[in-house]
């Protein structure tokens, strides 16, 4: 039996889940280790790390997926640059479960997406990952938007499979929504199979907040510290209500989003705003904090309350550090509880790292990994390429 019918037919596997995502603040690194049916995995955290990158990387990584051009040996030393610091990360979190490479079946790596643009089925998602499968000697799951764009989805949400495997209830309808750098959310209607799920990105997560302190304090301050800058703030209604109108808002699901939306243009816009209003810096983390949480809100209200009925929101992602947001959507949600991932023994911060690893099971069982009521493709697909170690070769 060859390393990778090993994987398929085991019972029980150590994975290390690893992504990046939109605020670029660093490497996720989760090890998990998950058994069970296909239908109901068991998935159980061993440890849990984030891995901060180098602030010439962040820099780098940052105007790129802005825009700025770089020639193909820029690029590629780029992309080498980041896997070997998915390598770094995978090997850490290791360290930090008392276990080594030896003990290490499979890596799931989403890596750091430069590019996203489902309208022209177009992502670009960096970090080599035979630099990943020559660190760790495992086998490397990587690249997972392609196979789902390619047959019409727009690459994203992925996260929604494991929503719907590890927290679908047979009495409870339930929103999972996960605030990263950009805000997503999966519908789990009480008692629905994986067919029934859908999902979505609402919009901004914490990308307008954190860019907008770095630029406005030239770094000084990356993010709303428990939000207390926005608490001591005072909404601008007007520029609250230009903001709401967004075409993004108007779109239908299943809809994805990223920086190219929510990002340095609307930064500087709202950089502009803040010069020529001189409002405080308070006001406009006070705009942006609730201008974040109205399209989260509007999102369930708009496109999910009519198409099931919901008790539970549960809450992920570096955003449920941030109390003033977090205040808000409870607020906003009245009938519906609001609580964080913590309560039922997961890192908020770890989710989608743990959802990639077990994307990265699925993907070598050969069964699929979009859900289409999430991504919109044409039909469920067998989700990423798959890099054998080095090591294996010949073996």
């Amino acid at each position: 039996m060859n390393g990778l019918e090993r994987l398929a037919a085991g019972q029980s596997l150590a994975i290390v889940g690893l992504i990046s995502g939109t605020s670029v603040d660093g490497i996720d690194a989760v090890l998990a280790e998950i058994s069970g049916a296909p239908g109901r995995p068991e998935v159980r955290q061993l440890a849990f790390i984030t891995v901060p990158y180098r602030e010439d990387g962040r820099r780098e990584i940052l105007a790129v997926s802005g825009g700025d051009s770089r020639t193909a040996p820029e690029l590629s030393r780029l992309d080498h640059a980041i896997g070997d610091a998915f390598g770094e990360a995978a090997v850490r979190v290791l360290s930090e479960a008392g276990k080594t490479v030896a003990d290490l079946d499979l890596v799931g790596s989403h890596g750091q997406t430069i590019f996203h643009d489902p309208s022209c089925g177009e992502t670009w998602q960096v970090g080599e990952p035979s630099r990943i499968a020559a660190a760790t000697g495992a086998v490397v799951v990587s690249d997972f938007r392609r196979a789902d764009m390619a047959v019409g989805g727009q690459g994203a949400p992925l996260v929604p499979l494991f929503d719907a495997l590890v927290f679908r209830r047979e009495d409870c309808g339930r929103v999972l929504v996960n605030i990263g750098g950009i805000a997503n959310l999966t519908v789990l209607p009480a008692g629905a199979g994986t067919a029934d799920v859908f999902a979505f990105d609402t919009g901004p997560g914490n990308v307008l907040i954190d860019e907008f302190l770095r630029h406005a304090t030239k770094g000084r301050q990356t993010f709303d510290d428990g939000g207390r800058l926005a608490a001591s703030g005072k909404v601008d209604e007007e520029l609250l209500a230009g903001f709401m109108e967004h075409p993004y808002f108007y779109e239908k699901p299943p809809k994805s989003t990223g920086r190219e939306v929510f990002g340095a243009g609307f930064v500087a816009l709202t950089l502009g705003e803040w010069v020529r209003g001189g409002e405080r810096l308070e006001d406009l983390v006070a705009t942006l904090t609730e201008f974040t949480a109205l399209s989260i809100t509007e999102s369930i209200k708009v496109y999910v309350a009519p198409r099931a009925e919901i008790t539970e929101v549960l809450v992920s992602g570096g955003g449920i550090h941030n109390k003033t947001l977090m205040k808000r959507l409870d607020e906003e949600l009245d009938g519906m509880r609001v609580t964080s991932l913590e309560t039922f023994g997961f890192s908020s911060d770890a989710k989608e790292a743990l959802a990639f690893a077990l994307l990265a099971r699925e993907t070598v069982a050969g069964r699929p990994g979009n859900v289409v009521g999430a991504t919109g493709a044409d039909r469920p697909v067998v989700l990423g390429t798959v890099t054998v170690p080095p090591s294996a070769v010949g073996a």
